[in-house]
């Protein structure tokens, strides 16, 4: 209910399904949306002798390319396209990983940002083209107000992951519209959330972009004086590493490959019209298809502001001369439409996908392996910025 508008149901009776291959042993298909940080790290990582690998951008062209990995033009929050990129991949899990970042950029265009980062689109298209996907939706711990205490999430369950959601308590515009998606995607039937703090990594594998770590470094050896750092914002940074094992261990454990059936088709359009006409069909997708919900934090075991981030990059990097460079400040007042402490406990997140938290100091030693990461153009995460 709430997910079958008529748009939906126009499209699953005008596009046919002829063209899907009918093989039970073929690989999963898997469409990341997004060709961003994270995009780049999972298409990377993703076996390509299981899985059939798509990631999704914005411009009639692809950005990039790897060998073995298709792409596709998607604009999330636009139906026809998102029901154009469905139909073309029909995929078995979709990582939603696409979005507006930018909390001051959300902060400048509201509607834009909720448009962006709750695209209702992009599930209407699901259900029409793949309606027993697999969705895992990379949300941010934007979405929680900020407190001393350390932040559960819903585990396993809608009912658990319902409570978590509407616990949350966003300040900004990035943060309400990715909780709006949060609640959302409590209708899905087989879905999961990983709410994620500040990634730490090596540069995205393609592009070379990088991350705050990559920007940190390039300050302390490019001689400047001193290098201020806000020393109030904690978060638990995340290593790529540990993203990458949480969304690829959902893959593994509820990841079904779709062989489609006449009757199936038919349904979809049944159940808008006549609801009880399909319950032996939903009943019986719904065994082979079983409901899937889990809503995970995704952090790391320590609590740290970006000070304590740069002391542990500087020892990781082996030149303790340079925290005489670190110098801790305030985060300024027209910084403030941001939670100021979120610390995440990701225990579930052992507990159920067996994905242990990494160290800051080993999430570290590997960003820095990289040789690319010092030089690698990187933006401007200044304080003042």
């Amino acid at each position: 209910p709430g997910l079958l508008p008529a748009r939906a149901v126009e499209s699953s009776r005008a596009m046919s399904r002829t063209s899907w291959r009918e093989e039970s042993a073929r690989k999963v298909r898997v469409l990341v949306t997004g060709s961003g940080y994270i995009a780049q790290h999972l298409v990377c990582a993703l076996d390509l002798s299981r899985y059939e690998v798509t990631y999704s951008h914005r411009g009639e062209s692809a950005p990039w390319s790897v060998g073995g990995v298709s792409s596709v033009r998607l604009e999330v929050c636009e139906a026809a396209s998102a029901a154009a990129a469905l139909w073309s991949v029909l995929p078995d899990v979709v990582v939603h990983t696409a979005a507006m970042s930018s909390p001051r950029a959300c902060e400048a265009a509201p509607a834009e940002a909720e448009a962006t980062n709750c695209p209702l689109e992009l599930l209407e298209a699901m259900f029409a083209a793949v309606p027993d996907a697999l969705l895992i939706q990379l949300s941010t711990d934007i979405v929680l107000g900020g407190r001393e205490e350390a932040y559960g999430d819903g585990g396993i369950g809608v009912e658990a992951a319902r409570r978590a959601i509407e616990e949350a308590r966003p300040v900004n515009a990035y943060g309400r519209s990715k909780a709006a998606f949060e609640r959302r995607l409590l209708e899905w039937p087989r879905c999961v959330i990983f709410r994620s703090s500040n990634v730490v990594g090596p540069p995205a594998p393609v592009t070379g972009d990088g991350k705050f770590v990559q920007w940190l470094r390039a300050q302390l050896e490019d001689g400047s004086s001193e290098v201020e750092l806000w020393q109030d914002e904690v978060r638990s940074f995340v290593d790529v590493r540990q993203v990458l094992a949480a969304v690829i261990a959902a893959v593994e454990a509820h990841a079904l490959p779709y062989v489609p059936a006449p009757a199936r088709v038919r349904a979809l359009e049944l159940a808008a019209i006549k609801p009880a006409e399909t319950a032996s069909e939903e009943r019986n997708a719904r065994e082979t298809y079983p409901p899937v919900f889990f809503h995970l934090n995704l952090g790391g075991p320590e609590p740290l502001s970006r000070l304590d981030l740069g002391r542990a990059l500087v020892k990781a990097h082996g030149d303790r001369d340079r925290l005489a460079k670190l110098r801790g400040l305030s985060r300024p007042p027209d910084q403030q439409a941001s939670p100021l402490r979120v610390h995440l406990d990701s225990s579930n997140l052992t507990r159920y996908l067996g994905v242990t938290p990494v160290p800051i100091a080993a999430a570290l030693a590997h960003a820095l392996r990289d040789p690319a990461a010092a030089t690698a153009a990187q933006p401007d995460f200044s304080s003042s910025s």
